[in-house]
């Protein structure tokens, strides 16, 4: 099975962020819901003053479209269809300036 961006993320993205004092407090892939298939995939850090969220932009239409968003300002967008490893390392490269 092939791993989602957010995977791809998570392997190196999560240490950076912890070493910055965020952590995570919501993924919805953990979350159950009757259709999933409707849900933009998500993931919500906070270091207790901000918040950053990675998502997709939609789960119909762009669901290979994915940002960086720090307490609501966009910072970075990245296209999956260039390659995972490639968009998960623009944005981890992103993280580095938070």
């Amino acid at each position: 099975m092939r791993k989602s961006f957010l995977k791809f993320f998570e392997e190196k993205g999560d240490k950076i962020l912890e070493k910055k004092g965020f952590k995570k407090i919501l993924d919805n892939d953990d979350v159950l819901s009757k259709d999933s298939s409707s849900f933009t995939r998500y993931m919500i850090f906070s270091d207790s003053k901000r918040k950053l969220k990675i998502s997709a932009r939609d789960w119909r239409d762009e669901y290979y479209v994915y940002y960086l968003e720090l307490d609501g300002i966009e910072l970075i967008e990245v296209n999956i269809t260039e390659g995972i490893e490639n968009a998960a390392d623009k944005m981890i490269l992103k993280l580095h300036e938070i």
